[in-house]
């Protein structure tokens, strides 16, 4: 699971979580610009689309 914190207007942080039957463990912490995140998420998004159009 990944978790995402407004740190202020700009900035969020990227929380990677494992879940299990008795609590949640963080496995990393990372901060980032939110506008380099949407960017980075529509990047890999098109990726995967044009990907399943040449294989689907």
């Amino acid at each position: 699971m990944l978790r995402l914190e407004k740190v202020n207007e700009y900035e969020v942080n990227l929380i990677g979580i494992k879940r299990n039957l008795i609590n949640d463990e963080t496995l990393f912490e990372a901060q980032t610009l939110f506008d380099d995140l949407k960017m980075n998420v529509f990047k890999v998004s098109n990726s995967v689309i044009g990907y399943a159009k040449l294989n689907g």
